[in-house]
């Protein structure tokens, strides 16, 4: 599913190009990057909102849907998987983080009760930020 790209300014990210979280160093070694920066209910759909930054360029951001990570780490596994085994450029591709079986948390976190969807959030941005350091 493509969804559209939004024009904004660094202001929105904290105003700068290094890659921050709460759980994960910074890290600016020239290589693309990528936050998950927050979390937008559309249409009852979470989605969420990734900055992308390629070294010289300027930062792109998108709205994401949890399908689209699970899009993403599938087609890289078959492009491990493809590679003979010492080629590969990524040599680790961790599991997505759990959604849960039935919803039921994120419901209450939809409503404001509880915190499942900031949890998510931040798990998505580390998944990416383990994939890109590599």
């Amino acid at each position: 599913m493509a969804l559209a790209s939004l024009q904004s300014s660094d202001k929105a990210s904290a105003g700068s190009d290094a890659i921050c979280t709460k759980t994960y160093e910074c890290h600016n070694h020239g290589r693309p990057k990528a936050q998950v920066s927050a979390n937008y209910i559309i249409s009852g759909k979470t989605y969420y909102l990734v900055k992308f930054a390629d070294g010289g360029s300027k930062a792109r951001y998108y709205l994401k849907h949890y399908d689209d990570f699970v899009a993403v780490r599938a087609a890289l596994q078959q492009f491990i998987d493809e590679m003979p085994w010492n080629e590969a450029p990524i040599s680790i591709l961790p599991q997505l983080p759990e959604t849960g079986r039935f919803g039921f948390r994120r419901s209450l976190s939809k409503i404001g009760m509880g915190s499942f969807g900031q949890k998510l959030q931040e798990e998505l941005d580390g998944w990416l930020h383990m994939v890109l350091a590599q």
